[in-house]
């Protein structure tokens, strides 16, 4: 049997309560979502740990032993987590972050540095993966935080969103046909099925269905995408931030004035006693100007 600790408080609150509107609200979760978490604990305790009747709730025998084994426990650590929380003035620990490869490299790898360059005790462990199991990471435990581009669909989750960035069309300088004048255009992506590049044309040319980019290149890697643009005059749908530096320097140029907007959030689970070097980063992160990646 697997008990979800992290579920406990919520019982708690509603052991208080005994009102499922009452504690989603002050937990900040829908009304399905907390009766979701509750039938999650009390499957995976074998016990039914409130009757629910036409006049409210109760406690059965099984929630009340419950409540009365650990009530106390987690008073005490409710007490000293907000003594630690008011009387701590450095933070230490490991920030555990989840992120897309492209971005978090050209983007956050810099900003948890800096981060990390104004808390002595923090470590990094930042780990680039594909968006597919950053969700599942958080909510196994295995990362504190994470970007994302959508928002995740379980409601353990919670999310921040930071900035939306701009997915442009780029090409060489030396090529002045800009998309929309090139009868057959051709393409670098990242892969086959390129998500940004199939977004564009869905969003840009769904009156006609029939066209398709035609791929020439693909390369899962912004930097060797941009190499190759620039060297063979073909077309890339990516985030500009990628491309500023080549921008600027006048060696690429954007080939369309249509654009995409890409929103990044940041995740984590949904946790009340969520520890204060994460919640340091949360709001070091968050307050970062909107237009980053414009």
């Amino acid at each position: 049997m697997e008990i979800p600790m992290h579920l406990l408080p919520v019982f708690l609150e509603l052991s208080e309560s005994l009102n499922i509107s009452r504690t989603a609200k002050k937990l900040r979760v829908s009304q399905p979502a907390l009766s979701r978490q509750l039938q999650s604990l009390e499957q995976n305790l074998g016990v039914t740990l409130f009757l629910r009747q036409s006049r409210g709730m109760s406690l059965t025998l099984a929630g009340k032993q419950l409540k009365s084994q650990i009530q106390e426990p987690f008073d005490t650590l409710r007490e000293h987590l907000t003594r630690l929380s008011k009387d701590t003035t450095s933070i230490s620990g490991t920030i555990v972050f989840g992120s897309l490869t492209e971005i978090g490299k050209r983007l956050f790898m810099p900003l948890l540095l800096e981060f990390a360059g104004l808390h002595k005790g923090i470590s990094l462990d930042v780990r680039l993966m594909s968006e597919r199991l950053i969700p599942q990471g958080l909510l196994e435990g295995q990362l504190g935080l994470g970007l994302v581009t959508s928002k995740p669909k379980d409601e353990s989750l919670k999310v921040h969103h930071l900035f939306s960035e701009r997915i442009v069309v780029l090409t060489s300088a030396k090529n002045k046909v800009d998309l929309e004048q090139n009868k057959s255009p051709q393409f670098v992506a990242n892969s086959s099925q390129d998500l940004l590049l199939q977004a564009f044309y869905r969003k840009h040319f769904q009156k006609t269905p029939s066209a398709k980019p035609q791929i020439s290149i693909s390369v899962n890697d912004h930097q060797s995408m941009l190499h190759a643009v620039e060297k063979m005059s073909l077309y890339a749908v990516m985030p500009i931030l990628s491309a500023r530096e080549l921008l600027d320097s006048g060696k690429l140029r954007l080939a369309s004035k249509k654009e995409l907007k890409n929103d990044i959030y940041l995740a984590v689970r949904q946790n009340q006693f969520l520890e204060k070097r994460y919640q340091e980063v949360i709001q070091f992160l968050v307050e970062r100007p909107k237009n980053m990646a414009s």
